[in-house]
């Protein structure tokens, strides 16, 4: 068994491995913030910062390292994307290069152009919710359900976020109606009508969603 590591893979290492250390390292102190309880940290970059990071990854070849080449990526390896993450665990920096939930690849074309392009360039994010009020991830016990209703999918339900609004798919675990019960994924965009947002916590959401995805 060979564990030598193949020249390209070395070469994306040592890009990663540079970019790590000249750009997201050098923001590490303006991230955590000056005050000693970190109450000025910051979890995100500004947008005008990572924007101006894709750029720079999209010019040095590393964007899009997880994404299929058919897709726009890189389709680096299973072993070329355990490098690159691994150089990126030096910095505490929240930078990615690029990477789409998977669910996002299998879009049809216009599937591609409403969801997929935007999460890829960055113009949003997209979020996989999972988690419901009652009983969190527990997928057999999920209560939001879809059914079909004029040729459209109706999703009636409560999810939870635990993170910053800003997507422009968001990815619902739910159970399809009968006659064929079963959990899938639908994607619908925060826009549908029906679809309202309350606030819990500081660090918690969610949806009381009734909306055509």
């Amino acid at each position: 068994m060979d564990f030598e590591i193949p020249e390209e893979l070395k070469m994306v290492q040592s890009l990663v491995r540079d970019f790590v250390h000249d750009q997201l390292r050098p923001l590490e102190g303006d991230l955590l913030g000056r005050a000693a309880g970190l109450k000025d940290a910051r979890a995100y970059l500004p947008p005008e910062t990572d924007e101006k990071l894709m750029n720079m990854a999209t010019d040095i070849g590393l964007w899009g390292l997880s994404v299929p080449e058919e897709l726009g990526g890189m389709g680096l390896s299973t072993l070329g994307n355990c490098l690159a993450e691994e150089e990126l665990a030096q910095t505490i920096v929240p930078f990615t290069f690029g990477d789409v939930t998977p669910i996002l690849f299998e879009c049809n074309a216009e599937q591609k152009d409403r969801y997929f392009l935007p999460h890829f360039h960055r113009r949003r994010q997209a979020y996989i919710a999972l988690l419901e009020p009652q009983d969190g991830a527990n997928l057999p016990a999920m209560q939001t359900m879809a059914v079909k209703v004029n040729g459209d999918y109706v999703i009636s339900g409560r999810k939870m976020f635990r993170s910053v609004i800003t997507a422009v798919v968001v990815s619902v675990a739910v159970s399809v109606a009968p006659p064929i019960p079963l959990t899938s994924i639908v994607a619908t965009s925060l826009s549908p009508s029906g679809l309202r947002f309350f606030r819990k916590a500081d660090s918690d959401f969610d949806t009381d969603a009734d909306s055509d995805a």
